[in-house]
């Protein structure tokens, strides 16, 4: 048993069908722009395609989806089994924090066939400096601008991220509720706030993106 089996998808978000169903919706819209393959490099529609969600998004990492293979993600490697419990990919790749991830991108992309890929160029961490390496690397000249394109997409919402909507939502009510409770004369802030955060993680709540202020 590899390591891809035991991992593969234990922490995922949702189901493989309704990230497989994500990422044919943005195939399309990259068929539709006339592009060849599509270089995601923003961690929310990273997250959205595949699942992959991780406290080091500053760290380079991009998903490429294209006609010639299944997507595959490249991360960095500290980042290489979080990637794999979070997500379904049997595609994943990993550079060391001594390379030069465009270097490993464009070795990546001429093995799977791709030559011109669009590229996402809003990612919070692709600096123009990374941009003309991986282009130089490339050596295709200026790639195809490819931002903008999984974004429309993200803002329908299917039935299992409605149902998961709610569910977030009745953990940010158990603790706003526990909250309220524990405003009472000779409390404070620490007190307000452990029992917004010890309601929530009860009711099922994950770890918060930011704690309550």
């Amino acid at each position: 048993m590899t390591e891809l089996d035991i991992l593969s998808g234990r922490e995922a978000a949702f189901a493989a069908g309704e990230f497989e169903r994500r990422q044919e919706l943005a195939l399309e819209r990259v068929r539709q722009a006339g592009h060849e393959a599509l270089i995601v490099t923003s961690p929310e529609n990273i997250y959205w395609l595949t699942g992959r969600q991780t406290a080091g998004y500053f760290a380079f990492q991009a998903l490429v989806l294209s006609e010639a293979a299944a997507p595959f993600l490249l991360v960095r490697q500290l980042e290489m089994a979080g990637s794999l419990a979070n997500t379904w990919l049997s595609d994943i790749h990993a550079y060391q924090d001594a390379e030069d991830p465009a270097a490993v991108l464009a070795g990546l992309l001429k093995q799977y066939g791709i030559s011109r890929p669009a590229l996402s160029r809003d990612g919070w961490f692709v600096s123009a400096g990374f941009l003309d390496r991986l282009e130089a690397a490339i050596g295709m000249g200026r790639l195809p601008d490819g931002s903008r394109l999984v974004e429309g997409l993200r803002a329908v919402k299917s039935e299992s991220e409605l149902d998961s909507i709610r569910l977030a939502a009745s953990y940010a009510e158990a603790g706003l509720r526990a909250g309220l409770d524990a405003c009472a004369p000779g409390s404070n802030e620490n007190a307000v706030a452990a029992a917004m955060l010890s309601a929530a993680v009860t009711a099922g709540s994950e770890t918060m993106a930011m704690e309550p202020l």
